[in-house]
């Protein structure tokens, strides 16, 4: 994953769809991963379209934790707020809530709503 990151840093988008693209061959069996990886770089390029997209398929992960699953509905929250979709935003949060509801990033972001 460190070496994912300093290719996605690095690189150009068309790098980078090929780090992902790599990344997805490399983990067939856990791919939901890679999405979660890739939505919080998505987030960090400020493109919340595709960062929602990765976080749907990340979420479909049989593997993930409670934390895991909450941090992943409040990042989709923040995507859906910069994209002034705040009732969407504000259900998304609420999730994160409803499956841990010590995220406190949720509930801040909720509260500022």
């Amino acid at each position: 994953q460190q070496v994912l990151e300093a290719f996605y840093e690095l690189g150009t988008p068309q790098h980078e769809e090929a780090v992902i693209a790599q990344a997805f061959k490399v983990n067939q069996d856990d791919p939901y991963r890679v999405h979660q990886y890739n939505a919080e770089q998505l987030l960090k390029r400020q493109q919340y379209e595709k960062a929602i997209e990765a976080i749907d398929q990340a979420v479909k992960g049989t593997n993930l934790g409670e934390w895991t699953l909450s941090r992943l509905m409040g990042q989709r929250g923040q995507a859906l707020e910069h994209l002034r979709r705040t009732d969407e935003a504000k259900l998304a949060y609420k999730k994160a809530l409803d499956i841990d509801a010590d995220n406190h990033e949720a509930k801040s972001r909720l509260k500022a709503l």
